[in-house]
């Protein structure tokens, strides 16, 4: 070698952080044994590791080249055999990614890198002003050895096939369901609800020109509150603008909150999560009119927490779910809940209410409602939406009524925690701007739920039955309370099974198992109607920024701070693998 200069990698002109440097244990003798070497020093120094986006790769003298995610905090390196040293000397460059046995050495971990922000080129052996580095001689003592490493035959190392993930096929969908749970008899039921919400495209599919302009029309491109995302090889990216996210209020919240769970699906799936292309909305009203469309066009195909019949939005669990505990809080505290025995209920119809206005487009009938008597309690928002005072107008109602001896307590204030909801029978569930989280709440509760009949729906609203999981009121006007208040108090005993069936129903169908696979089969499901290929080589997108990158960013780390989303209750972070027999 001498004072010779040795040529870059293949690695030229990639950025990795300035002062990264690989700590190697004992795992790697040969590294050990020459690591005082000015050689070797300056082999690692400039070699190793790479930092490339969100994978951390490390080529490490070495016969494996060996990858890992940076997710995982895992580094990768090799052992630094004979083989790689031949490399090194014969072709005058670190040769990364020499095979090894056919198979890539996954488990084979000796050390960690580590490096600061900023960032440099790295040219192989060259500088940070890109000079060549010049080799210095080894020892008198150490040329024979390096010699003689050239003569003795070398096996390529030996690839732990037991740990390694790339000898271990990945699960496919139907594994990785299986193995979920997700399959399960009883989430069946569930799914009818996408198979529904997707029935727009089961003839002709969603072509590529229709979620262009989806992408275009429908997201932050034109200020929109959605978010369009890929799932590609199991990674969730964005793959709309994001650069004026702050102005979005708390839907900036709420877009986050969402990478944050599709951060999780990764994390449960993995890779068996199809390649498949989707917006996401987090704004109350529904967007996509089925009676607006013109000469048999397809609607946009936007994933959304509600809407009503007359919208072709697809529907998914609500991200609170997720923001608020909900399996934590209330699913998990059933003990609690029910310790509150049904004849020591007060017997009285409950309520606390935020004065949220109802949104709803006009000229739609089941989304149409009126006050007492009749009373129009809406006014125009706008040319296309209207807005109706429903929650203000019943505490009104309710105000007039209680003085007159109804038993009905409903208003603002005091307020009080949800969890003690269960201390009264009968409670009042009157939906918000559109669908209100609440109602997944009140039906925990061990308590007869009044439920208003707003005409918009949830995504597991399809299997909640009138009258077996709740009594619906609001159909003419609040007056219907009153009739439902008698009937609850004649028949008891038909009340209190109806609290068991609606505490029961949460705990088969919003657990959050339930919900990760929900959106699991969803995707699946719509990728099986797309008729392009999503992924960054096949797509032209205007923005593709990892998930990850987003939320480890500084704007992405302030918004989870400023909205609490560290506390978010995520699907369980353990990769699905694949049963054996």
């Amino acid at each position: 070698v001498g004072s010779a200069s040795i040529r870059p990698p293949a690695t030229a002109g990639r950025r990795v952080p300035q002062g990264n440097s690989c700590n190697f244990g004992q795992g790697s003798r040969a590294c050990v044994r020459l690591r005082g070497h000015a050689l070797f020093r300056m082999a690692v120094r400039n070699a190793a590791p790479a930092v490339l986006g969100n994978a951390l790769t490390c080529h490490v003298v070495a016969g494996c080249d060996v990858a890992a995610h940076a997710a995982s905090g895992d580094t990768a390196g090799g052992q630094a055999r004979g083989q790689a040293w031949k490399g090194l000397i014969l072709r005058g460059w670190l040769r990364g990614g020499l095979p090894c046995g056919g198979q890539r050495c996954g488990s084979m971990r000796a050390g960690s890198c580590q490096g600061s922000r900023a960032d440099v080129p790295m040219h192989g052996l060259l500088n940070a002003r890109g000079q060549r580095r010049r080799v210095l001689v080894p020892p008198p003592l150490l040329l024979p050895l390096l010699l003689l490493t050239l003569l003795l035959p070398t096996a390529p190392p030996r690839c732990a096939a037991a740990t390694s993930p790339t000898t271990r096929p990945e699960p496919s969908p139907q594994q990785a369901a299986a193995a979920r749970g997700c399959s399960a008899e009883a989430l069946l039921p569930l799914y009818a609800r996408i198979d529904d919400d997707l029935r727009h495209w089961a003839a002709h599919g969603i072509s590529e020109q229709l979620m262009d302009k989806a992408l275009a029309t429908q997201t932050t491109a034109s200020g929109e509150k959605a978010i369009g995302v890929l799932f590609e090889s199991g990674v969730p990216y964005v793959v709309s603008p994001l650069e004026e996210i702050d102005r979005l209020g708390h839907h900036t919240g709420l877009i986050t909150a969402h990478l944050r769970f599709f951060e999780a699906l990764r994390e449960t799936f993995g890779p068996s999560i199809p390649d498949v292309e989707f917006i996401v909305g987090t704004a109350d009203q529904p967007a996509i009119r089925l009676d607006r469309l013109e000469n048999g066009a397809l609607p946009y195909p936007l994933l959304r927490f509600c809407k009503s019949e007359t919208h072709a939005d697809v529907l998914v669990p609500d991200i609170h779910f997720q923001m608020r505990a909900f399996n934590a809080t209330l699913l998990q505290q059933l003990d609690v809940i029910n310790s509150v025995a049904w004849g020591e209920k007060a017997e009285e119809l409950f309520g606390r209410f935020s004065q949220y206005k109802r949104i709803i487009h006009e000229h739609i009938p089941t989304l149409e409602v009126h006050g007492a008597g009749g009373e129009n309690i809406c006014h125009h928002a706008n040319f296309e939406l209207l807005f109706c005072d429903v929650r203000e107008h019943f505490m009104k109602w309710a105000h007039g009524v209680r003085s007159s001896g109804a038993p009905v307590d409903v208003a603002r204030q005091p307020r009080i925690k949800m969890i003690d909801h269960a201390r009264y029978k009968y409670l009042l569930h009157l939906d918000g701007q559109t669908c209100s989280s609440r109602l997944e709440q009140l039906l925990v509760m061990n308590s007869v739920v009044f439920k208003e009949e707003s005409g918009y729906h949830a995504f597991y609203h399809h299997l909640l039955k009138p009258g077996e999981h709740y009594v619906p009121v609001w159909k003419e006007g609040p007056e219907d309370v009153l009739e439902a208040l008698k009937w609850a108090r004649a028949h008891d005993d038909e009340a209190r099974a109806m609290a068991r069936r609606a505490q029961r129903f949460t705990q088969n169908y919003l657990h959050p198992d339930a919900l990760a696979c929900y959106w699991f089969t969803l995707l699946g499901r719509l990728a099986q109607l797309q008729r392009f290929e999503p992924g960054r080589g096949r797509r032209a997108y205007p923005v593709v920024l990892m998930a990850s990158e987003y939320l480890g960013s500084n704007a992405g780390k302030a918004y989870v701070q400023k909205h609490g989303l560290s506390r978010m209750e995520l699907p369980r972070a353990k990769r699905v693998e694949q049963r054996r027999a």
